[in-house]
Formats: C-alpha cells, structure tokens, sequence
C-alpha cells in the first residue's frame, strides 16, 4: 500500500472513518481538528496546571500532532512547505541578526512553528478531504458544545477567562451554524446546540467573536444557500426586519438580559460593555485600552518611516506589555512594512477571487475556507494577531495550493 503508513492500514477498522472515505484522509483532518481545538480541551486542564504549564502543554501537542501526521504521511512532504519553512527560518534569523530585541523573535518564532507548521504541512500535501472535514467538525463541536456546563462552572470560578469561553463557543457555532442554516437537515438538534454557544458567546464570551460569529452567520446565508426561491427571499426579508426591530430596541434587550444574568450570580463583561457603547461612552472605556496600543503603534511605524520592524515589533514598542496592535493592518505594517502589507493584501484577495472561481460556491474546500478566512478576517481587526493565529495559516496554505486533491491508495475498510 505505497504512500500510506502501515499503523494507518491497522486503523482502517476504526469506527471514526466514513465508508467512503480514505482512512489517511481521516486521521488527517483529525489531526488538524485535535489542532484546532487544542486551546479548548486544555482549559479542561485549568483547575490542576497554571495557564504556563498550559502553554508548554499546547506546544508540546501541537508537535506531537505534527509528528504523527509526519509518520501516517510516510514523511512525504510538498514542495510548498519545505519552501515556507526556509523562508520562515531565513526571515526570523535575518530578523533577529538586525534588531536588538532578539529574545521577542524567538518567541514569535516558536509561536509560528506551533500554530503553522500542521496545517501548512497536511494542506500543502493535499491530505485533506475537506467534506469530510466540515461534517466532522461538526460532530466535534456538537460534542464539545455538551460539555458546557464546565466550561461555564471554569469561568464563575475564574478558573478561565471570557476570552477561553468566546474562543469555545466561536469554533462550535461555525460548522453547527452552517449546518443548521444552509444545510438544515438536523434542524431541531442543531438548534439546540446553536442556541447554547449562542447565548454562552453573547453572555459570557468576547464581543469581537460575538460580532464575528453573527456577521459571518448572515454571510453564510447570503452566499451558500443553493435553493433561493421565493421561500427563500420571504424567510429573508422576515429575518431582516426582525434584525432591525432587535437593533431599535437593543438598549433595552441587553438591559434585560444584564439583569437576569446578574440575579443568577454572573458576571458578564461582554454584555456590561456592549451596553456602555450603545450608551454612547466614549472609544477608551469600551475598547479596552486599545486606542494607547494604536496611537504608539503607529508612531513606530511613523518613525520608521514604514519599513518592516519584523517579529517582536510590537512587544518592543510596548516595552513587553503587548505582543501584538489588534489590529491586523498595523499588524502586517510592522512585520512587513506598509509596501509589503499592501502587496500581501493584493495578493491575498486576488487568489481568493480565483479560487472562488475554481472551486465554485459548492465545494467543500471552498465552505471550509470561506468560514476560516472570514473569521480570521474579522476577528483580526480588533482581536486576533495572524503570527500565532491558526485560522490565517490554514487559509494561507489553501490559496497556495492548487485545489486538486492528491492520489492516495484507497483502503479497503
């Protein structure tokens, strides 16, 4: 059975493999799925380890898993990704050759290694059945979204932040929600599990996750819907005007909400600072001391007259206290350089556009990519940095990978 490793023959058994699907293909999208989630099932660790051991733990995973995905793949690797990992090598030493701040390179480079390298690696090498990835992401978080009641336990006892909770309830309500709005089949199901990772984000969660879960929500509606009859449109319209009543009397909803969520002994921030910005306060007292980290960011990149400053950039025009701008464009301006962010940005958008093209709105690679990219995007303005974010380096490694699956031996299960 060239091209597949034995220990995955051994495995064709397994009850986790879909009939129709190539075990290698399998253990693959599982392997970036346990990736994925590897943040979310190590805060079940919270109550017996520091949030250091943790990290240290969410290293030491991310190279176990990129070690088995290593052997099941026979060390087979693609052109793609012995080139990305040469120039993140080049660029990380010749970044630290030039600038003081050697040790906050390093950092960023490990954080690089742990967040890219599986999934530049397993979709470089075209070891991905990305239907199966979708439906299986779906069991996951429809899984994981029964575990709540910890999650939810984890945070009253400040075991876990709102950060952890929005970060939980983000990655489940993606593929639940795209199954219950666009496929809807499992309607009842799916709606009980949407509502709950619904109204853990609103409550207890992060409000750039909440903004981005319901904006890309809608966008799923508008671009994957295949039967858009007159149902459709009156199902749209009615949605509309219910969205614009909720939005006329959201003051009073959230005021609501706050009250009822406050007698029960929680304490939600989220909904707390969404009611301060409705109330007109003013861009410091809702963005949590972002406007300090943007007013210093851009005098970095001012001073340097937009050259790159490369790794660590942030960390040291913040003396430590940040390690990235939240904000993506300042983000980009201060690796790159304000030319090299633009050329990225071109660049990104129009291999979007082609692939879109390529794949068409139907293909599964496609759904994966669009419900990635659109989160990264979006989560990216205020609240994601696209060094250690591992969204940015799946979409990443899709647009540079040509959207024809490779040939492996097909198991008999």
């Amino acid at each position: 059975h060239g091209g597949v490793h034995p220990l995955v023959q051994s495995w064709g058994v397994m009850k986790i493999y879909d009939k129709h699907i190539q075990p290698l293909y399998a253990i693959n999208s599982w392997l970036l799925l346990c990736s994925l989630y590897s943040r979310v099932c190590l805060n079940l660790m919270a109550p017996f380890f520091n949030s250091s051991w943790i990290s240290n733990f969410r290293y030491g995973l991310a190279v176990f898993l990129f070690l088995i995905a290593l052997i099941v793949n026979r060390f087979r690797v693609s052109k793609s990704f012995v080139c990305y990992v040469l120039v993140v090598i080049m660029y990380a030493l010749t970044n630290s050759i030039v600038v003081s701040y050697k040790s906050y390179v390093l950092t960023e480079l490990v954080g690089i290694i742990s967040s890219s390298f599986l999934p530049m690696y397993l979709i470089t090498l075209q070891g991905i059945d990305y239907e199966y990835m979708v439906k299986s992401w779906k069991k996951l978080a429809s899984t994981l979204t029964l575990l709540f009641p910890i999650f939810v336990t984890f945070y009253v006892r400040r075991i876990i932040s709102y950060a952890d909770i929005g970060h939980y309830s983000h990655l489940n309500i993606l593929p639940i929600g795209f199954s219950l709005l666009v496929k809807r089949k499992d309607k009842f199901w799916d709606f009980v599990l949407f509502s709950i990772n619904g109204a853990l984000g609103l409550v207890l969660g992060s409000r750039t996750l909440v903004v981005t879960s319901l904006i890309l929500l809608i966008l799923m509606v508008i671009v994957f819907t295949e039967n858009k009859d007159l149902k459709y449109y009156f199902r749209l319209c009615i949605s509309a005007i219910c969205l614009v009543v909720v939005f006329l009397h959201l003051s009073e909803i959230l005021g609501l909400l706050f009250s009822f969520i406050t007698k029960l002994g929680l304490n939600s921030r989220n909904l707390y600072l969404f009611m301060k910005q409705l109330e007109g306060a003013g861009f410091e007292a809702i963005s949590s001391g972002r406007s300090w980290i943007y007013e210093t960011m851009l005098q970095f990149i001012k001073d340097r007259s937009g050259w790159p400053a490369g790794l660590g950039a942030a960390r040291y025009a913040t003396s430590g206290l940040y390690y990235y701008s939240h904000n993506v464009f300042l983000d980009f301006s201060l690796v790159f350089g304000i030319l090299g962010a633009m050329v990225f940005f071109l660049w990104y958008t129009h291999r979007t556009i082609k692939l879109a093209v390529q794949l068409g709105l139907k293909s599964y690679e496609f759904i994966f990519f669009f419900l990635i990219s659109v989160s990264f995007w979006l989560q990216s303005f205020m609240g994601a940095y696209f060094v250690t974010h591992q969204f940015f380096y799946i979409s990443f490694a899709i647009l540079i990978t040509k959207p024809k699956r490779a040939k492996l031996t097909r198991i008999r299960v």
